[in-house]
């Protein structure tokens, strides 16, 4: 899959409300763990980039003069930035429309969308939650149901379950063996009955193999010289 296909699997929107909210409030980068990974295309990871390295430097008025300046000194990434001014504008216009109040739901589907890239990169078929290709309204509104109604744990227990499903047959040996309570039960309280019983263990194995463990009406001895110590076990 190439990269421009990958990055169908994405939220603008929510690309858009969670990078605008980090320009609004920059403190919100410590509660809110996002990484360049959960952006797709290398032009947000720039102005992401830029946003949490200004902040990590003390700075916590952000606006687009200020990272238009701290991209300046990076050639390559500053040429992607400053292409036909849309990263001026990008950051102008999405620090203006975002509400922070949402950064929630949009950190969420943030998350999401990037599990989804990183199964999808892997060979799995996430077409349950969302299809980049679909066209169907009813089936895309279906699709954002789900998604909007499962946790990151909850997509990956419904994939590995799938995953499971479908190599089940093909594992060699794969099986369930049980067998019912109490089978030869008879038979293994006979040979208790032909044979010494056994206690409950010492805190040192070798006296537990000696002595059978603590058991009941016996009494035990241990002798040694002098100073080296004495135990008695009456049980």
């Amino acid at each position: 899959m190439t990269d421009k296909e990958l990055a169908s699997y994405s939220d603008k929107q929510a690309i858009r409300e969670v990078l605008g909210s980090f320009l609004q409030e920059p403190q919100l980068i410590r509660e809110y763990k996002v990484t360049k990974s959960d952006f797709p295309e290398r032009f947000h990871k720039i102005i992401f980039a830029g946003i949490t390295n200004l902040y990590r430097n003390g700075i916590e008025e952000l606006d687009a003069v200020a990272i238009d300046e701290y991209l300046s000194h990076y050639e390559i990434q500053y040429e992607a930035f400053k292409k036909n001014n849309r990263g001026i504008e990008f950051i102008d216009s999405v620090k203006e429309m975002s509400l922070t109040s949402n950064i929630q739901y949009y950190f969420d589907r943030l998350k999401k969308f990037s599990l989804l890239r990183s199964c999808v990169k892997n060979g799995f078929d996430v077409s349950y939650y969302f299809n980049p290709n679909e066209v169907d309204p009813v089936t895309m509104e279906n699709q954002r149901d789900r998604l909007d109604n499962s946790t990151n744990n909850e997509i990956v227990d419904y994939l590995k379950k799938n995953f499971l499903e479908a190599v089940a047959p093909f594992i060699i040996g794969a099986g369930r063996d049980s067998k019912k309570a109490g089978v030869s039960g008879m038979e293994q309280k006979e040979r208790w009955k032909n044979d010494t019983a056994w206690g409950l263990g010492y805190a040192s194995l070798y006296m537990t193999t000696v002595f059978h463990g603590i058991r009941k009406r016996r009494f035990n001895i241990m002798s040694a010289g002098t100073g080296v110590g004495k135990l008695i076990f009456n049980k």
